[in-house]
């Protein structure tokens, strides 16, 4: 079940009909405006909302998208001034969860996932088949709320529920306890008070796409999720997958090879290129400022210094007064703060130490990083 909204509706979907539903034979497409794609219905799952709730300020986007649809306009939403669809999407998960179920009763399990997600579906189906479904399980990729750690089933790029979990959250009657001055936190709240009697954690492989952090304990795992995507990452994984027969397990190094080796220079350093800000860095950043290194912000050489006097650093990005350090391999994009751009700079010795230790990925000449440029 794939959800989106209208005002991206156009951006990210269309995509999916030719890489991901065509692998399924069973699927839904929940937004907040009744369409169609290419012959694929697309649900309004808000349709059938309370009335004070539809009237009220959250659903401002709800009712302009519908002012636009009752005047037969031929426009993009956001060419028509609207844009603030993400106000709705907390309103659409507890629905999904119950037209899912309704749909399709005889299920075994069902995945929820966000238009701008990729799944690798061998993979999926390899993993949720050693997956017991009448077991109160449900998976998720790891979130806060309060300082607290979950794995939830309602902010997740994609999650997977068994059927007798979304029979008994139906059972509750869980969309009761929601009206229209529930925040995202408290609707995660309301699941959790929920889930947590019955539910039993289980690890669920997923990573964010373009910043996907690789390290040694997932480097030999199977990756199943990827997030954040636009239309033409959706493509480039499309392709990558297609390039292993469907028995292969795709693991962490295999998009490691695919998409950042081969772009280490030989000199592994990159100006204006950084890396998302992972809890390992701000960690780290504490620790210098309260140790003796706290020179590392003075220079890219102190910066430099710091990384290496810290062996698990596999990289670290400097700007004038700022050094941030990681023990995950990031490649990154390109950031420009003014004219304070950062360098990143990936230890090439430690990556490859880390690779022959791995015990799944030898490595030869063509292999190694840089080794094209």
């Amino acid at each position: 079940m794939i959800k989106t909204g209208d005002t991206v509706l156009w951006q990210r979907f269309p995509i999916h009909i030719a890489t991901t539903l065509p692998q399924l034979p069973h699927f839904a497409i929940y937004s907040d405006v009744p369409d169609i794609v290419a012959g694929t219905p697309i649900i309004d799952i808000l349709a059938n909302t309370k009335r004070t709730t539809k009237e009220s300020s959250q659903f401002e986007t709800y009712r302009q998208q519908q002012a636009q649809l009752a005047e037969h306009a031929n426009v993009e939403l956001t060419e028509a001034g609207i844009t603030d669809g993400w106000q709705l999407d907390k309103y659409k998960n507890i629905p999904m969860v119950a037209h899912g179920y309704r749909a399709y009763p005889t299920a075994k399990w069902y995945i929820f996932m966000d238009a701008d997600t990729y799944i690798l579906w061998p993979n999926m189906m390899r993993w949720s088949s050693s997956i017991n479904h009448e077991d109160m399980l449900y998976m998720g990729l790891v979130t806060y709320l309060g300082g607290k750690r979950f794995r939830l089933c309602t902010v997740d790029p994609a999650w997977l529920c068994l059927v007798r979990l979304l029979g008994r959250l139906l059972a509750r009657n869980l969309a009761w306890q929601m009206n229209m001055k529930s925040t995202r936190k408290v609707i995660v709240a309301v699941i959790i008070s929920c889930l947590m009697l019955f539910v039993i954690e289980v690890p669920f492989p997923c990573c964010p796409g373009r910043t996907t952090g690789f390290k040694n304990e997932n480097w030999c795992k199977d990756v199943v999720t990827f997030h954040h995507l636009t239309a033409h990452d959706i493509e480039k994984l499309y392709e990558f997958e297609r390039k292993y027969p469907r028995d292969y397990p795709i693991l962490s190094k295999d998009v490691y090879h695919e998409f950042v080796c081969l772009i280490f220079v030989t000199t592994a350093k990159m100006v204006g290129i950084t890396w998302q800000t992972s809890e390992n860095i701000r960690i780290t950043v504490r620790r210098i400022q309260k140790g003796p290194q706290v020179t590392a912000y003075n220079s890219y050489d102190n910066c430099s210094t710091g990384c290496q006097g810290w062996e698990e650093c596999m990289q670290f990005r400097y700007r004038p007064g700022y050094c941030g350090l990681s023990n995950e391999i990031r490649l990154g994009l390109k950031h420009m703060d003014g004219d304070n751009s950062f360098s990143s700079f990936w230890r090439l010795d430690r990556i490859r130490q880390l690779r022959k230790s791995s015990g799944c990925d030898p490595i030869d000449a063509v292999q190694e990083e840089g080794a094209f440029f």
